[in-house]
């Protein structure tokens, strides 16, 4: 296996696929969730990918200053994603983590993250998401479950087995 990044995330080019390592945060306010806007016709969860070294806490605080350019007043495990999917062909094994980003105050999101990207993003209630383009697709039920609790999800994409 090889690091297929050079600032480290832990993504890995293996002879039978690719393999993410990924944090999420969820922030929810007012019966409303945030997403990211992927500019290629779909939504996902804001967050990025664990570095080489670092815990998912660190990375969640990292990702949440580096997007949202702020800190969250705290932030909780909310799950654990198993997710199998296909990407051009290529097979994906990703495991994510997602922790709730807690703010007391409304959260005013910046149209930038702190390298000057364009930053998208949305709010959506848990009907919007019905209606909504998210990947991964089985999110649109299940994310506004993650709002309380700790959940570990195992999903596979339609077609893809499970090892025997």
């Amino acid at each position: 296996m090889t690091l297929t990044s050079q600032d480290k995330d832990l993504t890995l080019t293996t002879p039978h696929g690719i393999f993410n390592h990924r944090v999420g945060f969820l922030v929810f306010q007012q019966g409303r969730v945030l997403l990211q806007d992927a500019g290629a016709g779909y939504w996902f969860v804001t967050g990025g990918r664990v570095a080489f070294g670092e815990s998912t806490a660190e990375t969640v605080t990292r990702e949440i200053a580096e997007e949202l350019q702020t800190t969250a007043d705290s932030t909780e495990l909310a799950g654990l994603v198993e997710n199998f999917f296909v990407i051009k062909g290529k097979p994906f094994h990703e495991v994510m983590v997602l922790y709730r980003a807690n703010y007391t105050a409304a959260l005013q999101v910046p149209k930038t993250d702190i390298h000057g990207k364009p930053f998208q993003t949305g709010w959506f209630t848990e009907n919007e998401l019905r209606n909504t383009s998210l990947k991964p697709d089985f999110l649109k039920e299940k994310l506004f479950s993650f709002q309380t609790g700790f959940q570990h999800v195992i999903h596979r994409d339609p077609g893809i087995a499970a090892p025997l």
